[in-house]
């Protein structure tokens, strides 16, 4: 697959200089979206930390400026307009620091972003010292499902109520082969490194936490901090809301808006079912199709990211991300402290 050579959907290509950092399954999927768009591949630097994977993704989509030697390249490298950071969890805050000390001033980085609020902010304060820009990529929220949520929930005058259920799969992460390779530190804070997807889009749509009162219950061999919780609270939009999680129990990741004219359910989240107030039936709502055999909203979620414009509004700032953390780190109930996490 070659990367195309036109412009799209009126980005000016003049100065555009794409750094990608890690060329592993999130890494090709951002190279996939990125040939649909059409940006050219002589605009594309690929960064990588092992040869045979970094030479294959380089071929597979026509990018000639490609290195295997990691973040000790990108001082030989241009200076990229904008990078996509997508490596590992536990890696996304040393490898955003050295993109930025490249003097790059758009940044795309994976979420989570960090595994703790404290060293989030510390990413927000050295962007800000820069004169940089660090935007996460939480894809669902340019969801087409979610796109329409939003356009109603403003139609409606706002939520009155959220419901989010963050409940994991425990089978599905203990067999999914990205994740069998991260560290202990990242299973023990599995609700920053995962369910932080659903709870970022809850808080999208309803507003952060204001007040919060939680609960957990029990323990996992991988997830000692608990296995069900449970919380209630209002959010800074003055909705009240609960979340509630059996990591142990069935369940799967959902969320319930409820305004004056209607309930509106995500679950799965790509899909957006509402039932009027009043009545008893609950429908789906007809979506716009996204490109078949991309990522759901990472489209969207690019364009936002290289353009000025239509969908800037919707990308969760670093500023942003440090309260979307901290609010994660209260209702899992885990410590701020990074010092804990550095065991292997």
């Amino acid at each position: 697959m070659t990367v195309g050579t036109d412009s799209w959907r009126g980005l000016s290509l003049d100065g555009l200089r794409l750094l990608l950092v890690g060329p592993g399954n999130m890494g090709l999927e951002y190279l996939k979206t990125l040939a649909l768009l059409k940006v050219p591949a002589e605009r594309l630097m690929l960064v990588g930390r092992r040869r045979a994977p970094t030479a294959k993704a380089a071929a597979a989509f026509g990018i000639p400026s490609f290195t295997h030697a990691g973040l000790d390249a990108l001082s030989a490298l241009p200076r990229p307009s904008h990078a996509i950071v997508c490596v590992p969890p536990q890696l996304l805050p040393e490898a955003c620091r050295a993109v930025l000390a490249t003097g790059c001033r758009r940044i795309l980085l994976e979420k989570p972003g960090a595994l703790d609020a404290g060293e989030m902010a510390g990413l927000a304060r050295e962007a800000a010292r820069r004169k940089a820009e660090i935007f996460i990529a939480y894809n669902r929220r340019f969801l087409p499902s979610v796109r329409k949520a939003r356009q109603l929930i403003e139609q409606d005058g706002g939520p009155l109520t959220l419901h989010v259920d963050f409940t994991e799969i425990e089978r599905r992460l203990l067999n999914d082969r990205v994740m069998k390779s991260w560290p202990v530190a990242v299973w023990e804070r599995l609700g920053i490194a995962n369910s932080i997807h659903v709870l970022d889009l809850a808080f999208h749509l309803a507003g952060l936490p204001a007040q919060t009162k939680g609960w957990r219950e029990g323990a996992l061999a991988w997830h000692p901090a608990g296995a069900c919780f449970a919380a209630a609270g209002r959010t800074r939009s003055n909705a009240l809301f609960t979340a509630q999680a059996a990591w142990n129990g069935g369940g799967s990741w959902g969320i319930e808006i409820a305004t004056r004219a209607r309930r509106l359910v995500l679950r799965p989240l790509e899909c957006l079912a509402e039932q009027r107030t009043g009545r008893l039936d609950t429908r789906l709502l007809p979506l716009s199709e996204e490109p078949e055999g991309l990522k759901p909203g990472l489209q969207g979620l690019v364009e936002a990211f290289l353009r000025d414009g239509q969908g800037r509004e919707h990308l969760c700032s670093a500023r942003e991300n440090v309260d979307i953390i901290r609010s994660t780190e209260r209702l899992l109930g885990y410590a701020g402290n990074a010092e804990s996490r550095k065991r292997p």
